[in-house]
């Protein structure tokens, strides 16, 4: 998959939804960086009613996650419609293994294949505040 840039749709009425009807989708478009944007698609998942999106390290040469810490404001589109977020690298140890379990349910990952051992950051994709600023 090839990288692009400022990802177009329209902007959802429901900034917060239910996520549960990503169940069904399979990849979504994460955009960030928003002064010089650059989109990729990635997996999409929930777990307790949140957001998450992965970043796997395969390709050690990826940019999209370090973006995404340095400005934290991502544009995803699900289903044809624009969501503004935030992503939230996470990196408790008493959620990664539950992150990684909800992953490999929903895209059946083997426990021990490949995919299962290589390094992934986690990010949950929370509702922006108001204005749009970046935090901090």
């Amino acid at each position: 998959m090839v990288p692009g840039g400022r990802l177009d749709g329209p902007l959802a009425a429901e900034q917060d939804p239910d996520w549960a009807f990503t169940e069904q989708v399979r990849t979504i478009a994460v955009e960030v960086d928003p002064e010089h944007p650059l989109s990729v698609t990635t997996w999409v998942f929930t777990l307790d009613g949140a957001l998450y999106v992965a970043a796997d390290f395969f390709n050690p040469f990826k940019r999209w996650p370090h973006r995404a810490l340095a400005d934290p404001r991502v544009r995803l589109r699900v289903d044809g419609r624009i969501y503004e977020r935030l992503a939230v690298r996470i990196d408790d140890p008493a959620l990664l293994p539950r992150l990684r379990r909800a992953i490999a349910d929903k895209y059946d990952i083997a426990d021990d294949g490949l995919a299962s051992k290589v390094d992934v950051w986690f990010f949950r994709m929370d509702p922006r505040p108001t204005g749009g600023a970046p935090p901090g």
